[in-house]
């Protein structure tokens, strides 16, 4: 068998790989984008729930000055694979308490410290961070706890999304490819 690049069916084969390709192309940032939302959002609630089940504890330490065991208590928090680090900034912005992982660059004065919640995202050279920011109030005493949750597994995931996404879609080409007996009889009869 000998084709010519101008033969129809070898021209049906390039339009083919070409749109499955294109496809891939377009879709793969979509795929990725929703995946990562999807994964943030995950961490946020996660990051919620955390401070609800934490924030009488914190503000009895916060009350009653027990700096030390709220210390001691966020290290223990800090074991969880995904939660790095958490720290409280009290009302003058000065960071009182915080684990060993709560990176050094990360200021009280940085970050926003109003009367709701917030939520951003700090990169340094070792990935990427959730920063949760909520204010709480201890008697006299108010502030902000700070949570650090790793978001290096939402990358992980989108490349994973990625990865199964081109192949289901390759599949699906040589499925149609290869299921169609009348191409190769095709081909044979042009020959």
């Amino acid at each position: 068998m000998h084709f010519s690049l101008r033969h129809p069916l070898i021209k049906y084969a390039a339009t083919g790989v070409a749109a499955i390709l294109l496809i891939i192309i377009t879709v793969t940032p979509l795929m990725t984008a929703i995946v990562e939302g999807w994964s943030r959002r995950d961490v946020e609630l996660r990051s919620r729930l955390v401070f609800r089940s934490i924030e009488d504890k914190v503000a009895n330490a916060i009350s009653m000055a027990g700096a030390f065991e709220l210390t001691r208590y966020f290290e223990r928090l800090a074991e969880d694979e995904k939660l790095v680090a958490l720290g409280f900034c009290d009302e003058s912005g000065k960071l009182t308490n915080a684990t060993k992982l709560l990176p050094k660059t990360l200021k009280c004065e940085d970050l926003p410290q109003g009367s709701a919640e917030s939520f951003s995202t700090l990169t340094t050279d070792s990935g990427r961070y959730l920063v949760s920011v909520f204010p709480i109030t201890a008697g006299e005493k108010k502030g902000h706890v700070v949570l650090l949750h790793d978001l290096n597994f939402v990358d992980a995931r989108a490349r994973e999304a990625r990865l199964y996404l081109t192949l289901a879609l390759i599949g699906v080409a040589v499925g149609l490819s290869g299921g169609r007996p009348w191409v190769a009889a095709r081909l044979a009869a042009l020959d």
